[in-house]
């Protein structure tokens, strides 16, 4: 019996209360051919009772009648309204600043850094065990959810020029060939948490602890023109131990599998430099990159078509100090709608500064960022350059300053230009 009980809180009970809940629907509309027992989420309050009759973490006064997906709920009634396999509860992201690291990623740099300036040794010494803290541990999956976008925020530089995955604005002075690459490492790069009410009641990495390695080249055609390839490949991933509050919307566990290794999109660029005023120091230069659906999909390493980076850069030189700026976008042509995990196009952009020491060493500092219309993550990341062994290495870590997809909690790296 309903007794005094009043769930809406107006004054009336429910027992003469049209509309028990509050939610702008009538009792027998959510009562439904159930009647009072009703329930569609199985939580033990009846759906005219039931704030949240299907459990998705969103109150029915905020979601409509209409049925997106055509299963024939309505979606105050469906816990996956939009048809994606995935409870509507669930949102994907970037670990942020939400994931606890254990260690500051700037502090292992300096160790790292000291180690290239000292002993050639010390990097394969520093790897081995960056890998063995990072030992995978991967459970049986209950649900399989493919990525359907690249999930790696470091781009490295097209031919060498910037820092940081800055793109520099300067051109070569001859004709030549230019080879590089880099090796690192992220954690907490994909996320799920699951929402109630816009409280994170659970969470899981879906991406964990990424390795990543690319190889990189540059024919310079002409002193204004530069052919480039980038060539990513991800050598171990692994995920996260899972939150059980996280659920798909027919009740089995979000416990997805991650791929643990798989080619990334290769990345193909024209770029060319637009203007230099030597007096002033400054330079521009804009690139066309295409990402190629080559990669592994259910890695969270390849999109499902060719992805489109135009960056336009800029940049100043004055003594010991520079500084760089890029605007660009990420151009994805298209999605898939069974996918879960899903981003759309994004404006992107870096800044960064360069203070040079002396023999071709260096400091830099940088701020990475995207906005889109489900995100804006921003990571800052610091490094220093130095050579070693007849060529310019570049050691950096990251750190998300806001959450987003592919914004790790830290990344290490080492790039050799």
């Amino acid at each position: 019996a309903e007794g005094t009980a009043d769930t809406d809180k107006d004054g009336i009970p429910d027992s003469q209360d049209t509309d028990a809940d509050g939610d702008g629907r009538l009792d027998t509309t959510e009562q439904g051919s159930g009647g009072q027992t009703a329930d569609m989420d199985g939580d033990g309050v009846p759906n005219y009772r039931d704030v949240d009759s299907d459990g998705d973490g969103t109150y029915d006064v905020k979601e409509t009648d209409e049925d997106d997906d055509g299963d024939g709920l309505p979606n105050w009634l469906d816990a996956d309204a939009d048809g994606n396999g995935l409870d509507d509860s669930l949102v994907p992201g970037g670990a942020g600043c939400s994931q606890g690291s254990g260690a500051s990623p700037f502090a292992l740099l300096g160790l790292l850094t000291v180690a290239l300036a000292r002993r050639r040794r010390a990097v394969a010494g520093v790897a081995t065990a960056a890998a063995l803290a990072a030992s995978p541990s991967v459970a049986q999956a209950e649900y399989a959810a493919e990525g359907g976008f690249n999930a790696e925020r470091y781009v490295p530089s097209l031919d060498g020029s910037g820092f940081l995955g800055l793109e520099g604005a300067r051109g070569p002075a001859t004709d030549s060939v230019w080879v590089g690459g880099w090796i690192g490492y992220s954690r907490g790069g994909v996320s799920v948490k699951r929402l109630v009410d816009g409280q994170a009641v659970g969470q899981g990495l879906v991406v964990q602890d990424r390795f990543t390695a690319s190889a990189q080249a540059a024919l310079f055609l002409l002193p204004r023109l530069a052919v480039a390839l980038d060539v990513p490949f991800i050598f171990h991933q692994d995920r996260d131990v899972w939150d059980p509050g996280l659920r798909t919307a027919s009740g089995l566990e979000f416990n997805p599998a991650v791929q643990p290794a798989a080619l990334a999109d290769p990345r193909v660029a024209l770029k060319v430099p637009t203007w230099e005023h030597a007096d002033l120091g400054i330079s521009t230069a804009v690139a066309l990159g295409a990402r190629l659906p080559l990669g592994g999909v259910s890695a969270f390493a390849g999109e499902e078509s060719v992805t489109w980076e135009p960056t336009v850069s800029g940049g100043w030189n004055r003594g010991s100090w520079s500084i760089l700026a890029n605007v660009g976008a990420v151009l994805r042509t298209a999605s898939s709608p069974s996918r879960p995990l899903q981003l759309g196009s994004e404006f992107t952009w870096r800044s960064g500064v360069r203070y040079a020491l002396h023999a071709q060493r260096s400091l830099v500092a940088a701020l990475s960022g995207a906005v889109s219309s489900s995100q804006s993550p921003v990571e800052a990341r610091i490094g220093a350059t130095l050579p070693w062994s007849g060529t310019l290495v570049e050691v950096g870590a990251g750190a998300a300053l806001s959450p987003g997809y592919g914004n790790p909690g830290f990344r290490l790296y080492v790039q050799f230009r």
